[in-house]
Parts: structure tokens; C-alpha cells; sequence
């Protein structure tokens, strides 16, 4: 009776830690990788585009990348004032996303969502200031800081060229700029 008393006590408590190790990883995680990634890529380049090549099996400036896509990247700070992101936009896919502090994915524009050939989105922080637009979207993130991550379709790489022109449109910078 003792044994299976003690047995059943040490299964408690290891299902309790477990339990509190899982929600701790599940809460702080997230936040760590961003935190990782402001001081690695946005301490040095807020408000910026940073374009990947052609990915490849040791790419991980995408974490987990596709190999059918090209990525480019734009750590933003909006505390004071929103964050202009323009681009063309191509007729194949085509996303924008937008990440908070806490890596939470909070918004999402695509091809589909955009009939013009090129887009224009204000991004606005809890602090930025009010802003009149007229000729994009207002996009509102939950943080002052956080990323955008745009994703183009390579598929059997004809269109390579188009693409990296692409690239160079994209613009990511404050409104005070």
C-alpha cells in the first residue's frame, strides 16, 4: 500500500512539472525567438529590407523555409510613427505577413487581396501617431515592434529575374523618413 502511495505521488508530481515546463515553453518561447531575432537582425536594420537568396538546405534566415519560395524581410519599429511598406505586386503568389513582438502571425495580405499591380500598407503601433491615409491599407499591430515577411512563389525558377526585381521595390521605411 505505501509503494503504490509513493508511486502514485512521484506520477503527481512529475505530471505536475511537466505540466508547468510544457506552459512555460509554450508562453516564453515564442517571445525568445523574437527577442533573438531583434537583437541579431532588427538592432541593426529597423525599418529595412533584408532579401534572402534562393533558398537551400542551410538557409535559416527563414525559419523553416520552402525551397519554392523567396523571402525578404523587414524588422519594423513603430513606436512613433507608422511604417510605410510599398511594393510591386506580381501575378503569381504572393503574401505579405506581419508579426508582433510575441511572434504572433496578426495580419496577412495576398495577391488575391490586392487588385492593383502595386500596394502600400501603414503600419501602425499602439503609439504611433494618427495618421490621415488615402492610398493603402491601414494595417494595426499589437506591438511597436515585430516583423514583416513577404513570400514570392519560385516554382521551377523561370520567372528568377522577375522576382529579384521584385525585390528591389519593396520599401519598408518610417513615415518621418
Amino acid at each position: 500500500m505505501y509503494r503504490m502511495r509513493s508511486l502514485i505521488n512521484k506520477i503527481f508530481i512529475l505530471l505536475v512539472l511537466g505540466t508547468i515546463v510544457h506552459l512555460a515553453f509554450i508562453i516564453y518561447f515564442p517571445t525568445y525567438m523574437m527577442w533573438k531575432f531583434d537583437r541579431d537582425i532588427a538592432s541593426t536594420s529597423v525599418n529595412k529590407i533584408i532579401h534572402s537568396d534562393k533558398v537551400d538546405s542551410n538557409s535559416r534566415t527563414v525559419i523553416r523555409p520552402s525551397p519554392d519560395l523567396l523571402y525578404s524581410v523587414c524588422a519594423y519599429d513603430a513606436t512613433y510613427s507608422p511604417v510605410v511598406i510599398a511594393s510591386k505586386v506580381l501575378d503569381s503568389y504572393w503574401a505579405m505577413s506581419f508579426y508582433a513582438s510575441n511572434s504572433d502571425n496578426y495580419a496577412i495580405i495576398n495577391d488575391l487581396d490586392i487588385a492593383d499591380d502595386d500596394v502600400k500598407v501603414y503600419l501602425f503601433g499602439p503609439n504611433s501617431k494618427p495618421t490621415k491615409i488615402t492610398d493603402g491599407y491601414a494595417i494595426f499591430s499589437p506591438s511597436n515592434k515585430g516583423a514583416m515577411l513577404i513570400r514570392r512563389f519560385l516554382g521551377n525558377e523561370s520567372n528568377i529575374d522577375e522576382l529579384y526585381e521584385n525585390q528591389e521595390t519593396l520599401t519598408c521605411d518610417s513615415l518621418d523618413n
